[in-house]
């Protein structure tokens, strides 16, 4: 699974990398460097003891030998051709110490007035070794320290330099179509988030010229077809008038008048939808519920009562949901317009609240299509049967606006709509 990165990371990771390469490099030639000094220093060392033998041989003095520092051999011949200084490193114990000492060790054959000399320096080198020991462990906590500052200055100057950046993501993320006049310019000096800052503002006017465009035309076609539509209710009411026609006809004329009623409908409700969606309901406030589901109870028990059915309350003054009046209208109306349409008259039409939760149920047969896709739009049982249309999907869209979360459930012979509030005290 591909795991994402935030730029700020990324960014972090390859200065770390960087800075470590670099100070590796830097340490290794630190290292280099110090090895150099160390021999260049053990070499002047030897060079001084040398010299001072020369000297003293030069002037016939007898040599002054420290076997701490100079051993002296004469050689009983001159050697043909002198060969190169011979150098060891070798560990001793240093008695006066108490330690394990490092020394290294100058072999060289000098003539000095047709004699032949063989000298043999020493001199320690504890004192280069501990400096190059504390080099090497001050380099590894150094690195970290400059690792960890680099760390701390990018995310300390991110919350800076990113913060205009975060505050256009932000308008991006919660941009509605017709709210452009919620936006505001976020002012920053950086030339990227100015350019990014110019092409979101122009596609929001992109947006907000064609979903005017768009609404003019669905507004415009939803009123024209209204006309036509009316003529033709007209026209099949003087159909339905003649008693010859309807003996013989009843039941094409009838499914023609309905299916003029749906059409009218259909282009209001798509209408309502296209409203919802775009979030155009912007009056929402803490509602107290009882009072809007009493008034369409009455409605509906007077609907219920033709089709002679029951028709229970049972609410509670103290639910409320925070939303548009209108909106919780509408969603209502949805609910129980579903509950009348497809009831049977095995029981009661039963509208509950408590301060919790707003439930319609009414009896019926299960349903044929799988409950998931209830609150699809259109959607259609497997054997084919007619789709139960648009009004669980406002149902669906206005909950999901408002924070409000909606279940459906079976038992009992009962189709069941929960509404719960899902920011209760807001």
């Amino acid at each position: 699974m591909n795991k994402n990165f935030k730029l700020l990371s990324k960014t972090s990771i390859v200065y770390i990398l960087l800075t470590f390469i670099a100070f590796s490099a830097t340490a290794l030639f630190m290292y280099k460097e110090i090895d150099n000094y160390l021999n260049d220093e053990v070499e002047d060392r030897f060079r001084f003891i040398e010299h001072r033998a020369y000297s003293s041989l030069r002037r016939g003095k007898k040599l002054k030998v420290n076997r701490k520092f100079l051993e002296v051999k004469r050689l009983d011949k001159i050697p043909e051709k002198l060969t190169e200084p011979v150098y060891k490193d070798t560990l001793v114990y240093d008695s006066f110490h108490e330690k394990d000492s490092y020394l290294r060790i100058k072999e060289v054959v000098i003539i000095e007035k047709g004699k032949a000399f063989k000298l043999k320096m020493y001199t320690r080198l504890d004192e280069f070794l501990i400096l190059k020991d504390a080099v090497a462990k001050v380099i590894i906590p150094v690195f970290v320290i400059l690792a960890g500052i680099v760390v701390i200055i990018n995310f300390a100057l991110s919350g800076f330099f990113l913060k205009p950046f975060y505050k256009i993501l932000e308008q991006v993320k919660t941009y509605k179509v017709g709210r452009k006049n919620q936006l505001h310019k976020v002012r920053t000096t950086t030339d990227e988030f100015i350019k990014m800052q110019s092409l979101f503002m122009g596609m929001v006017d992109r947006i907000e010229d064609d979903y005017r465009k768009l609404k003019e035309y669905t507004e415009n076609m939803a009123h024209e077809v209204q006309t036509p539509l009316t003529v033709m209710r007209n026209k099949v009411l003087e159909l339905m008038s003649d008693e010859e026609l309807m003996k013989e006809k009843s039941v094409v004329v009838k499914a023609l008048y309905d299916e003029i009623n749906h059409l009218s409908s259909l282009g209001s409700t798509l209408n309502l939808l296209t409203k919802i969606e775009n979030n155009e309901f912007r009056n929402s406030e803490k509602l107290n519920t009882a009072n809007i589901i009493r008034e369409l109870a009455v409605k509906y028990q007077e609907l219920a009562g033709l089709k002679k059915i029951d028709f229970e309350v049972n609410i509670k003054d103290e639910h409320y949901f925070v939303i548009d009046p209108e909106l919780f209208k509408i969603l209502l109306d949805n609910l129980l317009r579903n509950a009348l349409r497809y009831t049977t008259n095995e029981g009661p039409i039963r509208i509950n609240s408590d301060e919790n939760i707003i439930s319609v149920s009414n009896f019926g047969k299960e349903l044929e299509i799988d409950s998931a896709k209830l609150f699809e739009r259109f959607v259609t049982a497997d054997n084919g049967s007619s789709s139960i249309g648009l009004g669980l999907s406002i149902v669906k869209k206005i909950c999901d606006l408002n924070n409000i979360s909606i279940k459906y459930k079976y038992e009992e012979s009962q189709h069941i709509f929960e509404l719960k509030n899902d920011c209760r005290g807001n």
